[in-house]
């Protein structure tokens, strides 16, 4: 799952991501649509971990920041890889 709760990010002043939140459930297919400027791309870098977010939070399988410590990425992708292969847990 999925979770993007009250997210905001700004560059040099100017508000790109405003306070977005939702939520992703296994095997939910979703699309971002937009204009162009309106944040598509910076949403989809903050997911990845490409950027970090100024306020809120973004969770991939209950796992936090897990970018940037190690053994926590290990537990989450072994658990991606156990939910692919036996169904959600």
């Amino acid at each position: 799952m999925i979770v993007v709760k009250d997210v905001k990010k700004q560059f040099e002043g100017k508000q790109v991501i405003n306070g977005v939140s939702f939520h992703i459930t296994p095997f939910e297919s979703v699309g971002i649509i937009g204009k162009n400027g309106a944040g598509k791309t910076t949403l989809l870098n903050l997911i990845s971990g490409v950027l970090k977010e100024d306020s809120g939070f973004i969770r991939i399988n209950a796992c936090r920041d897990i970018l940037s410590n190690i053994p926590m990425l290990k537990k989450c992708l072994m658990r991606l890889e156990l939910e692919h292969s036996y169904g959600v847990i």
